[in-house]
C-alpha cells in the first residue's frame, strides 16, 4: 500500500505561522508609529525655533538702526529711538517698544514721552512665538557715558517637553552700536 504524503500545513503549523506574523507585524507597527511621533515632534522643534530666529532677527533689526544716544532709551521699559532715512534723504525718528503677550510679541512703534513714560501715539504689530520674556540691557561707552555701545537681549524661550509640561530656557544675544552714520 501505498502512503501519499501531502505538501500542506498541518493546523498547528498554520496557528504558529499567523501568531509568529501577528507579532511581527505589531513590533513593526509600534516602531514605524514611534518613529513618526519623533519625526512629528523635530517638525515642531524646528518651526518653533525658527520663529524664535525670525522674532529675533526682527528685534536685532531695530536696534542696528537705533539711535546711540542715552537719552534716546527708556532702560526699564526697553524703549528706544529709532533712526530711518526717507525718499527724499531725511532723517526720520520713531519710538519703538518690544513687549511679550500671550502667545509672542508686540512690537509698538510710534510717539514715546520719556519723561513720563508712555505712548502718546502707536500703532502695535504682533509676532507669534514662543518667547515668554524680553530684555534689553544697554551698556553705555567706556570713554563717553552718553552713547550707547552694545545692547544685550535677554529672552526667554518656553520649550514643550510633552504635551502640557513646558520648560523655559534663558538666552542671551548682543547688538553692537558703532559706526552710525545717522546723526
Amino acid at each position: 500500500m501505498r502512503i501519499l504524503l501531502r505538501k500542506s500545513f498541518t493546523l498547528i503549523e498554520l496557528l504558529i505561522y499567523t501568531a509568529l506574523t501577528t507579532i511581527f507585524a505589531l513590533f513593526v507597527f509600534g516602531f514605524v508609529g514611534s518613529m513618526r511621533q519623533q519625526i512629528e515632534n523635530m517638525k515642531n522643534l524646528s518651526s518653533r525655533q525658527l520663529t524664535v530666529l525670525l522674532a529675533l532677527d526682527l528685534i536685532k533689526r531695530d536696534l542696528i538702526s537705533s539711535d546711540m544716544q542715552v537719552s534716546s532709551w527708556d532702560k526699564n521699559s526697553g524703549v528706544f529711538v529709532k533712526s530711518s532715512i526717507d525718499e527724499k534723504s531725511r532723517v526720520l525718528r520713531t519710538c519703538i517698544g518690544w513687549y511679550v503677550v500671550k502667545n509672542g510679541l508686540q512690537r509698538w512703534e510710534g510717539e514715546y514721552d520719556f519723561k513720563e513714560r508712555r505712548w502718546k501715539k502707536k500703532t502695535t504689530s504682533f509676532y507669534g512665538c514662543p518667547i515668554t520674556q524680553v530684555k534689553f540691557n544697554v551698556y553705555t561707552q567706556k570713554f563717553n557715558k552718553k552713547y550707547v555701545d552694545l545692547v544685550e537681549i535677554s529672552y526667554t524661550v518656553s520649550q514643550e517637553k510633552q504635551k502640557k509640561l513646558t520648560q523655559e530656557t534663558e538666552h542671551h544675544d548682543y547688538v553692537r552700536l558703532r559706526n552710525r552714520v545717522l546723526v
